[in-house]
């Protein structure tokens, strides 16, 4: 977006639009109607914040270890989870994989 007073704008910027860039600006001079342009060089530098990854396991004590029962940690854990300790979205959660131990 150009705004009135000649900046520009940009949104939606990502670490991928980091660089150099060139803006050429063009316009007739009033005094003696001569084509004028100007060049100007501008580096950009995206700085965003640092992304972590979280890795866990859980031990639970259930009476019957049953494939759905393991299923449902696999899917809503890590959910669970991110939205705790990852909250913005700073972070990715993954939790291993359940599986069953028999203990006697």
């Amino acid at each position: 977006i150009i705004r009135k007073n000649g900046n520009l704008e940009l949104y939606d910027v990502d670490t991928r639009d980091a660089g150099n860039y060139s803006c050429i600006v063009t316009y007739i001079d009033p005094d003696n109607e001569e084509l004028v342009e100007n060049i100007y060089q501008h580096s950009v530098e995206i700085v965003t914040l640092p992304r972590y990854s979280l890795r866990g396991g859980n031990r639970y004590r259930i009476e019957i270890c049953e494939e759905t029962t393991l299923d449902i940690l696999s899917t809503y854990l890590p959910s669970k989870l991110s939205d705790i300790l990852c909250q913005n979205s700073i972070c990715d959660v993954f939790i291993f994989a359940p599986h069953c131990h028999n203990h006697q």
